[in-house]
Order: C-alpha cells, then structure tokens, then sequence
C-alpha cells in the first residue's frame, strides 16, 4: 500500500486559479512571511539610507533625489501606529510592504504556471523572503519593498491581461506604473519593455487606452508632493524642487546619478561584475538549488515547448531588471545591491515555478516539501550580517555629535553619518543645538536654505566654505578628498571621533566589540579608522600616536585576515617614525 500525497487536498493542481477570496495561498503567505519578517524587524535605524527614509517620512519631507515620494507618504502612515519608537515603525513599514509583495506573486504564480496547488504557490511564494537580499529590504526603512510590492502588482497585471478584454487589469496596470514612478522610477522603468510588448498585444478598445492614460498620470500625481513640501522639514531633506528647473533635475535626480556615473567611471569589468552578480545571485537560493533548478529549465524548454513563451518573458523581465546596475561596480557589501536584484531574482522564482508545474503530480508534493524544509532551515542564515541585532550606528552618531561644543556644527563626510543625524534630530530630539551639515554638499543653494530655518548664523557662513569654518566649535567628521578644504586640512587634528582646526589633541576611543558576524559596522568601522591613519600620516607635522592607535582600531574591527591598505598604511607610520 503506498500512501499518494498528490490526493491530499492542499497538493490537488489547481488548473482554474480561484478567485482572491477563495484563495488560500495569499493570506498564508502573508501570514508567515509576516512572522518571520516581524522576528527580524531592526530595532531602530541603521548604516546606508535606513534612517533618511525614517526621518523623512516623519516630517514629510523629501529624500535623496528623485525624492521617493511615495515611500515617505506610505511610511508615513505606518508612523502612526503605537508599536515602538519610530525609527522601529518604519523599518516595519517595509515588512509590511514585502509580506503584502509575497502575497500578490502567490497570485502571479498561479497565472504563470496553472496547474500548481495551493501550497505549492505558498511554497515558492514564501521561499523568497529566506533570501538574504530580499529579507534585508523587508527588516529596513527603505525604497525597496515598496518597489517589489508594485513591481508584483504591475507583473499581475501583465500576467491577467488578455486580448480584447481584461481592460480593468490595464487600467490597474497603468495606475501601478505611476505610482512605481513616484517611488523608485528608475526600477518600473527597467519593466518597460515586457508591459510595452504586453499593451501592444491587447488589442483593447481606445476607451480603455483612455482610462489607461488617465490612471497612470493620477499615480504619477504624488511628484506633485515634491513641490508641495518642498520647504517642509527644516534642515531633515534633501533640495528644495520650488522652481521648474529645480522640479525636473530631483525627479530625473540628475544630481545623484552625477555619484554614481563617477563611480561607474573607474575601473569596470564588465566580466568581474558578471561573475559577481552571478554569484550573489545563486547564493541566495543555495548553489545546490540553483543548480537543480538550471537544470530544471533546460529540460523545459527541451521537453515542454508550451513552457519557452513564459519562460522567455521572465528572462527578459529579469535580464531588463539586472541591468540596472550591471554597468556599475560590485560591490558585495552594498545592501541596495539586493533591492536592485530582488525582482529579478523574483522572475527566476517564477520561471522555477513554471518548469516544477511541468512535473508529474506524484513528484510535485515530495519535491516542494523539501523545498519547503529547506527554506525553512535557511531561515537560520536569513541575517548573516547580524544587521537586526545591531544599534552600533546609533552609538557612532551620537558619539560624533557628543564630540561637538555646545552650538556647534558638526560636518558630516559620509551621506550616512548625515542621514543617521537626522534621526537622531527627529526621532530623540538630540542635540538641537547642533548643525549638522554634509561636507558634499555644503555650498549648494538648497542645503544652506535648509540650515538657515533652523540655525541661521551657520548658514551665512556656508557659501564661503571652508575659510569661513576656520573657527572653534566647529568639528569635522574624517573622509575622503580632503583637498577640497586647501590648506585647513593640513590643520586638522584628531579630537576624539572627529576632526577639529582648534583645540588640543584627543585620541580616538579604542575600538568598542563588536559581534563577528555584524560585518556592516566591522566595515564601516575599518574604513573609518583607516581613513583617519591615514589623514594623521599626512598632517604636518605627522601624528605617528594617532596613525598607530588607528591602524590598531581598524585591524580590530577588519571582518577579514590582511588587508592591502592597511598593511600599507603600517608600512608608511614604519618609515615615519624616527630610527632606534
């Protein structure tokens, strides 16, 4: 007697896809990847971009172009709700948004590959959230989630459209795409090709073209928040879009891709960053699953020619999807690396989902089992950064801005530092006195109007940067191109964490422990220190006290064994140092 798990109800193909209500697989989806997105949730605002997005959303005020105003509208609602501090509010707006994400490609699932029951959709549903790349955007305050929750309703819509009919799911398609542009344009601009090839082959009436039209401006419409809060915040936001001009730079943020073209510049190899992608990539699913699954596909394509169609658009979705950051360099620390590739790595999912369906029903139920279970055991591995657990860059920002007189200004080098300064400012009310501007930006029109509606007398010396800030109570945070500041940053001596043109000399700190496994601040923390070395080797005259107990700060905090730099660094403070 053998026991026939395709009999069970929850493994029975569903070949018709039931309607939302009677659809199991939405709700258990969320259900689960709630909890487990829930468990992770940071408790409070983090390196990168994490606690921009918070402080932003909590004055209404606009972000890094082009402004993302439909993440600080959303956030901000979820701003509201009494479940701990705010910086813990919106990290949970993002698990929010990518539970709800999972939910709808449960529906895309079943579009995609008819025949799967409702657990094996829950299934490959789920399996994405035990990502790390696709958790981490679930456990933060950023873009990202939002953007997949869009992406999959825009996909949904793709999916359901049919010719001559299905006008509702266009005119929903149309509203989607706006309102993706009003979020993270760049990433629904990458679905162009595939909704451009669909709409071409609906075959649909003018009047729902019309509809179309109308749906998409009116979500497009939230860019009018940017003119509209243009001043809100005080100095919490990033440009002020009053002008025409000023409007049309933020949304096509011609002033943050001017970073990343100058990064793109230098040094690309287009064959390293293939492999690294590649790499990233399958190592999100495991080697050995990812390999199975290639394998999968070519028997697909081989054998089951009804297949190529489906498969050949997902490709193409994802191919479109990666390319957004291919032509950049990798970097495999950079977390919004996972919020570029999530969707594409959504579309491999897909196409694994429409080859398993290709299997016979007796193999099906064992073989989602296991994928199961071994989705459930890489829920251990989800976090290998340690980022949920660690609260170190809101130790780092209020020690730099500790370090600061009483109404001083602190300048920030690092856009992280900055954003984290925010944070402080909105969520804990911490140090008011304080004006924190971001060197990069120091002599902009838009950053001195902020500064001056709250510290005015620090704005009117910022348009003569740096002679103007040649004064004391004044600190800087330590960074790169130094050069900027002539012949002060010769001048500049360690005053603790910061740097400072007047006052006697302090030591940095030693290196607080920190967990192995929280490579986000161990980074950070080395190039910090580095970075400082390397400024107190180049001082006149050379700070040889400060070089060592930098080196010594970085090489503690290094999550890896040997470094170039800093092996060049202890050779330069070597030859510095007089002879025995």
């Amino acid at each position: 007697m053998t026991f026939n798990l395709s009999a069970v109800p929850a493994f029975q193909p569903q070949p018709l896809l039931p309607g939302w209500r009677s659809d199991r697989a939405p709700p258990v989806v969320f259900a689960v990847t709630g909890l487990i997105l829930a468990a992770g949730v940071m408790p409070g605002f983090h390196w990168h971009d994490t606690a921009e997005f918070g402080a932003v959303a909590s004055r209404l005020s606009l972000s890094h172009p082009p402004g993302h105003p439909l993440h600080a509208l959303t956030t901000r609602a979820v701003l509201d709700l009494p479940l701990g501090d705010l910086a813990f509010r919106a990290n949970v707006a993002s698990s929010v948004c990518l539970a709800f994400a999972l939910s709808v490609f449960a529906r895309v699932l079943g579009v995609l590959a008819p025949g799967l029951s409702w657990f094996e959709r829950f299934v490959f549903a789920s399996w994405p959230v035990v990502f790390p790349v696709v958790f981490l955007q679930g456990i933060r305050a950023e873009v990202y989630a939002l953007n997949l929750l869009v992406t999959l309703g825009v996909a949904y819509c793709v999916v359901e459209l049919r010719p001559l009919e299905g006008g509702r799911f266009f005119v929903a398609l149309a509203l989607l795409v706006g309102l993706g542009l009003g979020n993270h344009s760049l990433l629904i601009a990458a679905l162009a090709p595939i909704v451009v090839w669909r709409a071409a082959r609906s075959k649909l009436r003018l009047r729902a073209w019309l509809l179309a039209l109308a749906a998409g401006l009116l979500g497009a419409s939230s860019y009018v928040y940017l003119p509209l809060r243009a001043s809100a915040g005080g100095d919490v936001g990033w440009g002020r879009p009053e002008t025409l001009a000023a409007f049309v730079d933020t949304v096509l943020a011609r002033d943050w891709h001017k970073n990343l073209a100058s990064a793109g510049s230098t040094g690309l190899d287009l064959w390293e960053n293939a492999l690294g992608i590649t790499g990233l990539l399958a190592a999100q699913p495991g080697l050995v699953v990812a390999t199975g699954a290639a394998l999968l596909f070519g028997w697909a394509l081989l054998r089951r020619p009804g297949t190529r169609a489906r498969i050949a658009a997902l490709a193409l979705s994802g191919a479109c999807l990666l390319a957004t950051r291919f032509f950049y360099p990798f970097d495999e620390n950079n977390p919004d690396l996972g919020g570029y590739f999530a969707p594409a790595l959504f579309a491999w999912v897909g196409t694994f989902a429409v080859a398993f369906a290709e299997l016979a029903p007796r193999v099906r139920p064992v073989l989602s089992l296991l994928l199961l279970l071994a989705a459930a055991v890489s829920v251990a591995d989800v976090d290998p950064g340690q980022r949920r657990g660690s609260r170190a860059a809101e130790v780092l920002s209020n020690t730099l801005v500790d370090e600061v007189p009483p109404r001083g200004v602190l300048v920030t080098s690092d856009y992280s530092t900055w954003f984290q300064s925010w944070a402080q400012h909105d969520f804990a009310g911490a140090r008011p006195d304080v004006a924190v501007l971001f060197r990069g930006r120091v002599e902009q029109a838009w950053h001195i109007s902020r500064v001056s509606s709250v510290h005015p007398e620090v704005a009117a010396l910022m348009s003569t940067f740096p002679a103007s800030f040649d004064r004391p109570g004044i600190r800087f945070e330590n960074g790169v191109e130094w050069a900027r500041l002539g012949a002060l940053a010769a001048r500049l001596r360690p005053a603790g964490l910061t740097l400072a043109l007047h006052g006697p000399t302090k030591l940095p700190p030693a290196a607080p422990p920190v967990p192995t496994t929280d490579v986000d601040t161990r980074w950070t923390q080395t190039f910090r220190f580095a970075l400082l070395a390397e400024h107190c080797l180049n001082s006149v005259p050379k700070d040889a006290l400060c070089a060592r107990k930098a080196i010594d700060a970085a090489r503690a905090y290094l999550p890896a064994v040997g470094d170039e730099w800093l092996d060049a660094l202890e050779a330069a403070l070597t030859a510095a140092l007089p002879p025995e």
